[in-house]
């Protein structure tokens, strides 16, 4: 009997440790995980919400997250694009923005908060620009 507990621990440890690897439906739980995020086909495209300054000439500068969101967290600044197009609540947004852009950038004429969806093998290997672009809001600093 003293033998069993020990084996039967081993077991069911043995069992959570391997259990990531053979179960069939890839899902992510906490504390076992089988990184799902890595593991599983991914669409090739992808759609990003941002918001970009606009130059004069049209050249497109990028915004630092405390512009976009007021703080200096990147997740905080797309979420709170993200947030703007999904409440429709953009052009507030991009007002926001223009008034946190500082008076160095005198360079940026227009503001777009937009979707982008690009295609991540094109964009790794240097093609950078979007597929497709809906801007939500524009305005002027």
């Amino acid at each position: 009997m003293r033998r069993a507990a020990p084996i039967a621990i081993s077991i069911a440890v043995l069992a959570a440790v391997l259990w990531p690897a053979i179960s069939p439906d890839h899902d992510d739980g906490f504390p076992i995980s089988n990184y799902p995020m890595f593991a599983t086909a991914r669409q090739r495209e992808g759609r990003f919400h941002t918001a970009i300054g606009v130059t004069a000439d049209g050249r497109e500068v990028l915004l630092d997250p405390w512009h976009i969101g007021g703080s200096h967290e990147p997740m905080h600044a797309m979420e709170t694009v993200r947030f703007a197009v999904a409440d429709d609540t953009t052009a507030t947004l991009c007002a926001e923005i223009a008034q946190r852009l500082d008076k160095r950038r005198t360079d940026i004429s227009s503001i777009e908060v937009r979707t982008d969806t690009l295609d991540a093998v094109a964009w790794f290997a240097g093609n950078e620009d979007p597929v497709a672009s809906v801007v939500h809001s524009r305005c002027s600093p």
